[in-house]
């Protein structure tokens, strides 16, 4: 998002870029990538394609909770959000943890696992079930939230699908 509106003001894009090169800037962007990276291998770790739909647990360690749709979402997003930042050519990519190319295909299968399981919760009229119910959060049911980060999953695909686009030309 910030890095399409700087594309408007070339001073502000400059001024990011200038911040971003500083060595402090660097390592703090790593460390908080370094925790996402521990946290969605620690959540990955839970998730069974063959289990429950191809969904989580409503507590993800918790196999006696209910199914629920919405944490596919979010993990499935921030998949595709994170592969795209690791684009060579993407600025904040010096910015990142090292990860092999085994791994981004391992977690883009699993984005996609997710997505398509995700998805097929959705019913006829575009609501996404199965997620945590509003406003307790306690049982299956539908939510704002669920459909947000169905929006938000789906915009994180086809951005990093056009990024790989741009970058086989």
């Amino acid at each position: 998002f910030f890095l399409q509106i700087s594309s408007h003001e070339p001073s502000l894009l400059q001024e990011f870029k200038e911040w971003l090169a500083l060595e402090a800037t660097k390592q703090r962007f790593k460390v908080v990538n370094e925790n996402l990276l521990d946290a969605l291998n620690g959540i990955l770790s839970h998730h069974k394609e063959t289990e429950a739909d191809g969904l989580f647990h409503n507590v993800i360690d918790e196999p006696d909770t209910f199914i629920e749709t919405n944490l596919a979402q979010m993990v499935s997003a921030t998949i595709y959000r994170l592969l795209y930042l690791y684009r060579d050519d993407h600025i904040l990519a010096d910015c990142l943890p090292k990860v092999d190319e085994e791994w981004k295909g391992k977690v883009l299968k699993k984005a996609e696992c997710l997505r398509n399981a995700a998805r097929r919760k959705v019913d006829k009229w575009g609501f996404v079930r199965g997620a945590c119910s509003s406003p307790r959060f306690d049982r299956q049911g539908t939510s704002t939230e669920a459909q947000a980060w169905a929006v938000l999953m789906e915009v994180a695909r086809a951005d990093y699908l056009q990024g790989m686009d741009s970058k086989s030309k």
